[in-house]
């Protein structure tokens, strides 16, 4: 089993290997790979140019396949900036994002790769910048907008 998971992720690596991209910094992703083994399953990493991670999928054996359960993405200075659940290689589950300075920016539910549920988003003083419902990806239902100070200033239905 273990022979199948290194050659399953070797598949990604080098399948992966072959493309390069800058982000908004313009450091090049696809520089740096490495898979751990880790007792909550096996990680494969792709790290900034300055060595810090941008994306770890940590992967388990599910039957007979290889599967990505779970994502954390990173800032360059390597602070959190998102993570949540996969299934089926998309968005399932609850997926947080927050700010370089570790804040929490948002959180919200997906289902099948889609914004599914109530969405909620945060000013950075940590009061509720907005919070509103999506229904397989749209919009829907009240949407309610918040001042700094928590006091409702707008709704909007969809």
């Amino acid at each position: 089993m273990k022979k199948l998971l290194m050659i399953a992720l070797s598949l990604v690596l080098l399948a992966s290997c072959g493309t390069e991209k800058t982000d908004g910094d313009n450091s090049k992703e696809g520089q740096n790979k490495e898979v751990r083994q880790e007792p909550d399953g096996d990680h494969v990493i792709t790290s900034y140019a300055n060595g810090n991670p941008k994306l770890v999928k940590t992967f388990e054996i599910k039957g007979e396949k290889l599967v990505a359960v779970y994502e954390k993405e990173y800032y360059n200075d390597g602070a959190l900036l998102k993570e949540g659940k996969l299934k089926d290689g998309k968005r399932d589950g609850l997926w947080k994002s927050f700010r370089r300075d570790g804040i929490l920016w948002s959180e919200g539910n997906y289902k099948n790769g889609l914004r599914n549920g109530i969405t909620t988003t945060y000013h950075p003083n940590g009061e509720v910048y907005y919070m509103g419902e999506y229904t397989d990806g749209k919009k829907s239902g009240n949407w309610k907008f918040y001042n700094e100070q928590g006091k409702l200033v707008k709704e909007e239905d969809f």
